[in-house]
């Protein structure tokens, strides 16, 4: 609910504005074409006038986005494409963590230049909220699998913006950064939970390292220790696009499918650990 209406999607691809108090429709909007894939199972997030709102199907060919729609009207705001024209990115042979992806880049490479860059079927869905900083007019949201969900032969390179984190501008859409934790997934690792912002800093102005523990976030001072089955440190990132200087301060969370939870430092540093 916002204001006086109450927004939800439906399987069948659409937005839908209610009038809060009678139930009456007051727009409605068609998301996408429900028969080549697409379908709603998200809830809406509304802010600073705007719905905003992704899309299922990532198993099913679909390319995936994220849209913001005007709260009164209806009318679309924006459009980001979760994947880009060029979804190849650098052939990385390991995940974020330095474990390889036992890729065959040679044969990913021949299929590329038989069939083409594959990112208009390349899945990619975004089926949870995003976590939203109006602060800096920024959203962050986790994008899903590829698709095909496990066979990677048919959608060679990194299969850009996939099991990534991604960031764009609340009032355009326009793309700020991502991290991509599962290059060219073939595991269905994508994230599993919401991702959200957080301040995680000590007295000192230190980052400050959290982990999870039976079901429950733990801060610890200094830098993350390596715990069997828990949390352990990754190598700094390099692979977290866009300029330092455009990145928010604070911290992005968000959990993937190996039941692991990533910290993303958002000022500059472009370390992470898990």
């Amino acid at each position: 609910m916002y204001g006086d209406k109450v927004y939800l999607g439906t399987l069948d691809s659409k937005l839908v504005a209610l009038d809060a108090k009678t139930g009456k429709p007051v727009w409605e909007a068609q998301i996408a074409d429900p028969t080549l894939g697409y379908s709603e199972t998200m809830a809406p997030t509304a802010v600073d006038g705007k719905i905003l709102i992704g899309t299922n199907g990532g198993e099913y060919g679909i390319r995936g986005f994220v849209r913001a729609y005007d709260a009164e009207t209806g009318n679309l705001i924006w459009n980001f494409d979760t994947v880009p024209e060029n979804s190849v990115g650098v052939w990385a042979t390991t995940d974020a963590t330095g474990r390889s992806l036992h890729r065959d880049i040679a044969a990913e490479k021949a299929a590329l230049a038989r069939n083409g860059d594959p990112s208009k079927r390349l899945g990619g869905g975004v089926w949870q909220n995003p976590a939203v900083d109006l602060v800096h007019r920024r959203i962050y949201f986790a994008v899903g699998n590829p698709s095909p969900d496990l066979d990677g032969a048919v959608r060679p390179g990194d299969n850009l913006y996939t099991d990534s984190l991604v960031s764009v501008d609340l009032d355009t859409g326009k793309y700020v950064c991502h991290f991509q934790y599962i290059p060219h997934d073939v595991w269905d690792l994508d994230a599993t939970s919401p991702p959200g912002l957080v301040q995680v800093r000590d007295n000192n102005g230190n980052h400050v390292a959290r982990r999870q523990r039976r079901g429950r976030m733990v801060a610890n001072r200094g830098e993350p220790r390596v715990r069997a089955g828990v949390c352990h440190q990754s190598e700094p990132a390099d692979d977290l696009h866009g300029d330092p200087s455009t990145i928010a301060p604070g911290s992005a969370l968000v959990q993937t499918g190996r039941v692991q939870l990533w910290l993303y430092r958002l000022r500059g540093a472009t370390s992470g650990w898990n």
